[in-house]
């Protein structure tokens, strides 16, 4: 999640939206739908769009074990450089506050998704990471590492244990990422993540390619 820690239930769980604006409402000239998509409690895709309540919360009716992505989908205003799409910035949270993605707002300009660098493969799907980038404010160092975990459908100890996948430590200036082969399989319902850890104020960024096959690749 682009500034924050993702959450990880253990229970699927409505999820409540709210925004720091009253503009992202349902007749508002800032977000007035969003669409969040993820999956249920057992682990099958599942998708709603929701109406916004600007300041206020709104709720979900379904419920969600994991968010993958989040964006605006229908706007109060039409599409210029600055709007056409979320006015504040969108927070996506549990009952407890714990974060499940942001909708965020740059320089004025909303936009419009939600920026995770994480992912929770479905029910019958392998996973596969397939390529990277990553890139670093200028003059500052980040150590980046990939992460997995298996069996994330334990709900009692013990629990599936992360592993890391993928360690760049220093990095100082953009990289590309690309594996001979993807990388994995990765059982379905696992999950993987990208984590960084760098000096106050440093923007790190993970852009990655994920594949999802009902089968494992054969390889040479």
């Amino acid at each position: 999640m682009r500034g924050g820690v993702y959450a990880w239930p253990q229970a699927a769980t409505q999820l409540r939206v709210s925004s720091s604006t009253a503009a992202d409402t349902s007749t508002g000239t800032g977000a007035r739908t969003i669409k969040l998509s993820g999956l249920d409690a057992n682990f099958q895709p599942i998708s709603e769009t929701l109406a916004m309540a600007g300041t206020s919360t709104a709720v979900t009716t379904a419920s969600f074990l994991r968010m993958n992505r989040a964006r605006v989908a229908t706007a109060g205003s039409y599409n210029t450089l600055s709007g056409g799409g979320n006015a504040g910035t969108i927070t996506i949270n549990t009952g407890t506050s714990s974060a499940m993605g942001q909708i965020s707002v740059e320089t004025a300009v909303g936009t419009g998704q939600t920026q995770i660098g994480r992912y929770t493969a479905p029910a019958g799907l392998f996973m596969y990471i397939n390529s990277a980038f990553i890139s670093v404010d200028s003059n500052q160092r980040a150590d980046v590492a990939l992460f997995t975990r298996d069996d994330a459908d334990a709900t009692s100890a013990p629990f599936g244990a992360r592993r890391l996948q993928v360690a760049l430590d220093g990095l100082v200036a953009p990289v590309s990422w690309n594996p001979d082969t993807p990388l994995g399989p990765y059982r379905p319902m696992s999950d993987v993540w990208w984590a960084a850890k760098a000096g106050a104020n440093t923007s790190v960024t993970v852009d990655f390619e994920i594949i999802l096959s009902p089968t494992t690749f054969q390889r040479s």
